[in-house]
């Protein structure tokens, strides 16, 4: 490499969006490589070999402005050359390198907010809002570039930076679409990452009795037992519903605006979203919470609570149990 290509790559970086170290170029060593041409440019390479008499050969694929990079070298940087700054390369080849002295002191105050600020919890990326308090926004990039790549294998992107900057001054349940399927929710003191688990032409899945399904990585199951049963029990993900007016056709759904049943031990209606407000549930859990239901009525809130309508009483001639993992 030489100081032509460390100006492309400045540029190309900067046109992408980047990070710190891509404001710094490529590096004169990393590790066992060392780049010992970097500091001429390629012009100056040429001239040397015309001088010499020493032969040499041009890619012809970098002829081709149809590449990003090529279309920085042929038509971009010539234009800057001609009309800013014939020098360019040299005076962006000072500035890389001058931030490249800098950046590791800079990669140690990444390192300490990252440990800080970042943890992951079942496969999704936690971030401390405290990190968007007391940081600048250089280094908030840096940190989620580092904590993106090493969960996701995604590059962060700039627009997703600004949309997470503005997500962590909202209030608790607001959340924002990432790129690659990615979701933001803002939580209390934290801003969780995960990957959208709803797509957006999937409503639902059947669960016929001594079956089971799987929706969104929840496995549920029905099976039809007989008495005697105790049906006292502290396990949530375990239940027991009288199947007397029940069909065997179930929906394994996500709960929707608007639902509503009566919780056990309750006489009247509640709206699911203020059963889960109540419950705690967090905003997180909220999103994707998942409800039973059997003819359009809501047999389950899935971990949480059975419907009043379907409590097994001493004339019950049929026993569902119900059961997720």
């Amino acid at each position: 490499h030489n100081q032509s290509d460390n100006t492309e790559t400045v540029l190309l970086n900067i046109s992408t969006g980047t990070g710190l170290n891509g404001f710094a170029g490529i590096p004169v060593k990393r590790g066992n490589i060392i780049r010992p041409l970097l500091c001429l440019t390629k012009k100056e390479i040429v001239d040397y070999l015309d001088l010499k008499g020493i032969k040499y050969r041009i890619d012809s694929s970098n002829l081709k402005s149809e590449y990003k990079r090529n279309y920085l070298r042929n038509k971009i940087i010539p234009l800057l050359k001609s009309n800013i700054n014939p020098n360019l390369d040299n005076a962006i080849f000072r500035s890389s390198k001058i931030l490249e002295s800098s950046l590791p002191e800079v990669g140690k105050q990444i390192e300490k907010k990252s440990n800080e600020s970042v943890s992951s919890r079942d496969g999704n990326l936690l971030v401390d809002i405290k990190l968007f308090e007391t940081s600048a926004e250089g280094i908030i990039g840096d940190v989620l570039r580092k904590a993106f790549q090493k969960n996701y294998k995604y590059e962060f992107e700039f627009n997703d930076l600004k949309k997470l900057i503005r997500l962590s001054r909202q209030q608790k349940g607001k959340s924002v679409q990432l790129d690659k399927g990615l979701t933001a929710l803002k939580e209390s003191g934290f801003i969780q990452i995960e990957k959208s688990l709803i797509a957006n032409n999937q409503l639902g899945v059947e669960v016929k009795v001594n079956s089971g399904a799987t929706l969104f990585g929840k496995n549920i199951g029905i099976e039809r037992i007989e008495r005697p049963v105790s049906v006292m029990n502290k396990n949530k993900n375990v239940e027991f519903v009288s199947a007397d007016k029940m069909s065997e056709m179930f929906i394994l759904r996500k709960w929707n605006n608007g639902d509503k049943f009566i919780p056990l031990g309750m006489k009247n209606t509640k709206k699911v979203s203020d059963f889960l407000t109540d419950a705690k549930v967090p905003s997180s859990g909220k999103k994707n919470q998942l409800v039973l239901t059997n003819r359009n009525n809501i047999v389950w809130v899935v971990g949480l609570r059975i419907d009043d309508s379907y409590k097994i009483s001493s004339q019950t001639k049929k026993i569902y149990k119900l059961w997720v993992q």
